[in-house]
């Protein structure tokens, strides 16, 4: 069953490869060569949520909080967020404040919220969308410049000068 499925998978992808050979001119060596490409262009950089657990200690009514971090690898960054890996559940909809820390040595920080988790069971850990929602103006220079870097260099290196942005 499993190789008459990868048969049909495989006949799929040439079917694909064909149509988009016909509208766009690209031949299916090109896409696959492409798409290694894009590969070289992420990089592991470590992230840190930080996010504000409330309790209360017995029937007081009073509310305490308790500053928790969860560590993270950054899987995708723009502008407006990151998706990142983490072992524990933060919840959907919780607010966060997320420090990455940069390749080049610069790290960046922004309140965030989640907007999406997701469970890998293969990797025992949660996929976790976050949205930037305030980030200073010397974060945003980072992260633009940062991100501006990586396109400019395809993700093979930084010059690293040490000094900030």
């Amino acid at each position: 069953m499993q190789e008459r499925r990868s048969g049909v998978r495989r006949q799929g992808d040439r079917e694909l490869y064909e149509l988009i050979e016909k509208k766009t001119g690209i031949k299916p060596a090109q896409l696959v060569r492409e798409r290694k490409l894009r590969r070289a262009i992420r990089h592991t950089c470590r992230a840190v949520l930080e996010l504000d657990v409330k309790h209360s200690p017995g029937q007081t009514g009073v509310w305490e909080s308790d500053r928790h971090q969860l560590k993270a690898r950054v899987l995708d960054l723009s502008e407006g967020g990151a998706s990142l890996f983490c072992k524990h559940d933060p919840g959907r909809g919780s607010r966060v404040r997320v420090g990455v820390k940069l390749y080049d040595g610069m790290s960046i920080e922004a309140e965030s919220e989640v907007r999406w988790t997701s469970y890998k069971d293969q990797k025992e850990g949660y996929a976790v969308g976050v949205q930037f929602v305030s980030m200073d103006e010397r974060n945003q220079r980072r992260l633009h410049n940062f991100l501006a870097d990586l396109d400019a260099t395809l993700g093979m290196g930084l010059e690293v000068g040490g000094e900030e942005r």
